[in-house]
């Protein structure tokens, strides 16, 4: 089966965080906690996916793990191939707060987290009417929750990651892998770091698959980092 070769481009800015110490009461100080990240993608058949959220970590509460909350908005556009074989576009936006612990073992970090989650789509569909296509629409809110893990290990100059969550809307599921190598540091700089490295993504439910796999250039310093993404992507809608 003949599959399509899409075009992927990432660009993601987030605001890098720095603890403090912990102290005997829970710290809010949102200058020095609050963690800011965003991000957009698109590729060459029209589909994108831009997304936008904050981390709150709960510094200074003297336990072992450290809690965390996290808001999260995205908006997708993707294509899908109704019954009759037309490729008609969707549209996704998801709304998710979350609640959530880190635990760090050395150079092993784990972080989970759970949620209420509020999706609205849009699908447009066409079906056959005495031989003729008709064109329809259909909308809908669904209100479900959302689970989460992010790890990651760190030796010198490599970093390891693996995200994986579930929406129980839809039953959709998200995967990556990513690996990145630090070529480049000047402290001097506020810290500022080159990473480049590579990944693997998978992202679907039981009607829409896609899997991509590329190159990730990072740049970043002690508040502040950038991330570009290329490569191909597999969709399921375009075989």
């Amino acid at each position: 089966m003949k599959r399509d070769r899409l075009l992927a481009l990432i660009g993601v800015v987030w605001l890098l965080v720095m603890f403090p110490p912990a102290g005997h009461a829970l710290d809010l100080n949102l200058r020095d906690v609050l963690g800011l990240y965003t991000g957009h993608q698109v590729d060459n058949k029209g589909q994108y996916y831009a997304y936008a959220g904050a981390t709150l970590p709960l510094t200074g509460t003297e336990l072992s793990f450290e809690p965390f909350i996290d808001v999260f908005v995205a908006r997708q556009k993707y294509i899908i191939k109704d019954g009759v074989g037309n490729l008609l576009p969707a549209h996704l936006n998801v709304y998710t707060a979350a609640l959530g612990v880190t635990k760090t073992f050395d150079r092993f970090s784990l972080s989970l987290s759970a949620g209420p989650a509020l999706q609205s789509y849009t699908e447009k569909y066409s079906y056959q009417d005495q031989g003729q296509t008709v064109f329809g629409e259909t909308s809908a809110k669904e209100l479900g929750y959302t689970v989460s893990s992010y790890a990651s290990y760190t030796i010198p100059n490599n970093r390891f990651e693996l995200i994986a969550s579930y929406s129980s809307q839809q039953g959709v599921y998200f995967g990556r892998t990513r690996w990145k190598h630090t070529v480049y540091k000047k402290p001097e700089w506020y810290g500022m770091e080159v990473n480049p490295g590579v990944e693997f993504v998978a992202v679907g439910n039981d009607r829409f698959q896609a899997y991509s796999t590329g190159l990730v250039f990072e740049m970043k310093w002690k508040r502040f980092g950038i991330l570009l993404r290329g490569g191909y992507q597999n969709t399921t809608a375009f075989q």
